[in-house]
């Protein structure tokens, strides 16, 4: 069994939950405690491709990133040799959102040369009453920068593996575009 390997940066502001959905989604767990991130946090999320193609899984490997200004220095280095980009936010909280493009220049910046590109994830769809960004906005927000766009609720575990396999299947998509354009 063939396996591809994509290294995934996960940014965005603190207390957007980007560590608590990578772990429902790793580890089937959800912490209702905040815990700040502490430079970065590392997991793998098996995704599994449709039989009859060559490699019949990607292996995301996730680089959670602390979104603390005090640890943007420390973890903008971890951001090279990235495959793919997950930026989060909350959308409960407009500066949340509207920082991602301050993230995604920091992230293409240290990938310098590479074709970036990935999800946007509104988050905390569960807090009806109090959404601040709709998802018209942050659909039209991906859609300018080139990336796919998902809702999910970390806390009700809904929708939160789609994301990652839309990330699984662009980054199978792009192996594949490569490799027609070896020749091979």
């Amino acid at each position: 069994m063939s396996i591809l390997r994509a290294r995934v940066i996960v940014a965005g502001e603190p207390t957007v939950g980007k560590t608590c959905l990578v772990n429902q989604v790793c580890k089937q767990s959800f912490n209702h405690n905040y815990m700040m991130t502490q430079g970065c946090e590392y997991n793998i999320k098996e995704i599994p491709l449709e039989t009859g193609k060559s490699y019949q899984r990607v292996e995301l490997h996730l680089i959670d990133i602390a979104g603390q200004n005090i640890f943007k220095e420390i973890t903008f280095e971890l951001l090279g040799k990235a495959n793919l980009i997950m930026l989060v936010y909350d959308v409960t909280n407009p500066d949340t959102f509207h920082l991602l493009r301050q993230w995604l220049e920091g992230i293409r910046q240290q990938n310098q040369g590479r074709a970036l590109t990935g999800v946007v994830v509104a988050n905390k769809i569960d807090l009806e009453n109090r959404v601040a960004v709709g998802p018209a906005d942050g659909a039209a927000f991906a859609k300018s920068i080139g990336f796919e766009f998902f809702e999910v609720s970390t806390l009700q575990g809904k929708n939160i593996d789609d994301p990652f396999k839309c990330l699984a299947d662009i980054f199978y998509r792009r192996y594949q575009e490569k490799v027609a354009s070896l020749g091979a």
